[in-house]
């Protein structure tokens, strides 16, 4: 564990993780601090405690947010598979798990995207809950906070690639789980799927499912596009909305030609989903589908993943303009704290980052809001970091 000073703000940031190899907490629409708000669940690509393990291997940890003190949770192997198997298809695979806090547990998929797992974090206690053969499970999969229920997106292959299709079909799959037991209640049921296209509108697929912890009959997903801003088709729309049982599948906003937006979140109260829009920061509600623009779009801080605060008075944001270099060739990031009602944004912190997964920053507010943690980029890889906000709330 080390300590730096931020030069521009003079805050502390404290390096919790050694940063020799990548640290990377859960993504941003998972939870990756602790019930207890004490520990940051984290992956890293350090050796767990088999140092002959297969490559691309990662490891689960935890790090405690005070003393640093590190525990190794679990291994998300890698399901050793013939290469030839139609169903072993390309999909992100970088962050791996979430977490229920309610029930004290982990869900997290293989490596290669063909199993999914629970882990007991009090038992250490880890079970394979689902072996998907027919496709490719991508990344992350959502869990509910009491732990009973997770949606999670696979590449399947199919309908046969030809001059108008592209040869996959993504789909959002939903598995009820026995928390009782930790074994999965019957099959994933389907809930949307979306053929790949090679023309007009192409390269679309579902994935960034999230279930809503408030209402767990409610998902919000993105249709990926590769970045492309809207043209002002249906399809090219990212933020959508589908019951669990497959029914009133719709897009939450449709954007202006030339937008973008992305990185979406649940807030807590389950009410609204708070997503960047070309830079700037705005939220629209799940059932009205009302808009509010906190930050305008095109702000020049050029505002890029987010966490909202549990009483969804603040957002944090990791920020995509790079001013200067570190001497080790890092970029300079930001963390910005924008008040949700008045739009008004200080900076946190500077600091080193990388800009490519898994080292994004993903700033990632505590479960009492006080506390913020995010990765920090180094020489060799990155460092799970974590400063107090508790004198700006």
């Amino acid at each position: 564990m080390n300590a730096i000073n931020c030069p521009e703000t003079g805050r502390e940031i404290v390096l919790l993780t050694e940063g020799l190899s990548f640290n990377s907490m859960f993504y941003p629409t998972c939870r990756t601090w602790t019930a207890d708000g004490q520990n940051i669940l984290f992956e890293t690509t350090a050796f767990g405690p088999d140092p002959n393990g297969i490559l691309g291997e990662r490891q689960i940890q935890e790090v405690h947010s005070e003393s640093g003190a590190t525990q190794w949770l679990a291994t998300v192997p890698f399901t050793l598979r013939p290469r030839s198997e139609a169903s072993d298809l390309k999909t992100s695979s970088l962050y791996h798990c979430d977490y229920a806090p309610l029930a004290d547990r982990i869900y997290f998929q293989d490596v290669n995207g063909h199993r999914l797992f629970s882990l007991n974090r009090a038992t250490g206690d880890v079970k394979e809950i689902w072996q998907e053969l027919d496709g490719t499970i991508g990344d992350p999969p959502s869990c509910t906070a009491d732990g009973s229920r997770i949606a999670f997106y696979v590449i399947f292959p199919g309908p046969h690639k030809n001059r108008y299709f592209s040869g996959i079909t993504s789909a959002i799959l939903l598995l009820d789980v026995n928390l009782e037991t930790g074994e999965r209640i019957g099959e994933p049921r389907l809930v949307t799927a979306f053929v790949g296209r090679t023309a007009t509108p192409r390269n679309i697929y579902v994935n960034h499912c999230q279930i809503n912890s408030a209402h767990p009959d409610q998902i919000i997903f993105a249709h990926e596009f590769g970045g492309c801003p809207y043209d002002g088709s249906l399809l090219r729309e990212r933020i959508w909305f589908v019951n669990s049982d497959g029914t009133n599948e719709h897009p939450l906003i449709r954007g202006a030609h030339g937008r973008y937006h992305t990185h979406e979140v649940i807030g807590a109260s389950g009410e609204w989903v708070y997503y960047v829009d070309t830079g700037g920061l705005c939220r629209v509600h799940i059932g009205t589908q009302k808009v509010e623009e906190i930050v305008p779009p095109g702000h020049p801080e050029r505002l890029w993943h987010i966490s909202v605060s549990p009483d969804e008075k603040w957002v944090v944001a990791d920020t995509e303009i790079f001013r200067e270099k570190t001497p080790e060739g890092l970029w300079m990031s930001s963390l910005m704290l924008v008040s949700v009602e008045t739009g008004q944004m200080q900076c946190v912190c500077r600091f080193p980052c990388r800009l490519k997964h898994p080292a994004h920053p993903h700033p990632n507010f505590s479960p009492d809001g006080s506390k913020i943690a995010f990765v920090v980029g180094t020489p060799t890889g990155s460092s799970v970091a974590c400063c107090d906000v508790s004198d700006l709330l």
